[in-house]
């Protein structure tokens, strides 16, 4: 994915500046043709530029080569936090996405995704996940990725520590997905971070690889369980 940042709309109308950069996204479409590469637009991060989800949804129905790239912290940021609190703040923005650019775009997004110190005027800085005032927090995306079966490539860009934090999102991730084995031909072992239960085959879908820990309480609720 080429991802592609809008610029602001500086003295014109947003309206004037929407048109012109769906004008511009339609010229670059006929200069590179048909490829496979996906063209990705950003929602951004600074009130004055083009960027929010519904913009960027408007931008990508330019040509089927236009994705979303959903920054969560710039969206967070434009709004001056408290955007995302729960998991299903994260899920109406993939709702939204299905709706405007189809269900398989939505579930394969590309993400960034990192903790943004803000002012009124919207992104300021990029923080780590020791931040504990700005937001938002990653738990809450993963759960809703983990409960809608999502399969987002997410970026890190904390300011320094993104190899720490982007692990700190995969060891959440690894406790909340379960990973599923054969053995013996007759039972199915899913392991979750360190756990694991043990379900019948008739519960899992042929060759299916993980499954999610709800699925498992509600077809197998008397298999004592942990998530780790």
């Amino acid at each position: 994915t080429i991802v592609i940042h809008s610029g602001s709309a500086a003295k014109i109308s947003r309206e004037e500046a929407m048109r012109l950069s769906c004008d511009t996204l339609e010229k670059v479409i006929e200069a590179v043709g048909d490829t496979h590469i996906r063209l990705g637009i950003e929602t951004m991060g600074k009130i004055n530029q083009l960027g929010t989800l519904d913009e960027v949804i408007e931008q990508c129905r330019v040509d089927r080569h236009y994705v979303p790239v959903v920054d969560f912290g710039h969206m967070n940021a434009r709004e001056c936090g408290g955007l995302f609190k729960t998991s299903d703040d994260y899920r109406r923005v993939f709702d939204k996405i299905a709706l405007g650019c189809g269900d398989e775009v939505a579930k394969n997004l590309h993400c960034h995704f990192s903790k943004i110190e803000y002012t009124n005027a919207g992104e300021k800085k990029h923080l780590t996940f020791a931040d504990d005032v700005y937001g938002p927090d990653f738990e809450p995306l993963i759960e809703a990725i983990v409960r809608e079966d999502l399969t987002p490539r997410i970026i890190c860009e904390s300011d320094g520590t993104q190899a720490e934090d982007v692990k700190a999102m995969k060891d959440y991730y690894e406790k909340r997905s379960l990973h599923i084995k054969w053995r013996d031909g007759s039972v199915w072992v899913a392991h979750a971070g360190d756990s694991k239960v043990e379900l019948n085959p008739e519960d899992i879908p042929l060759g299916a690889e993980h499954i999610r820990y709800e699925d498992v309480l509600r077809k197998s609720a008397s298999i004592p369980y942990s998530a780790g």
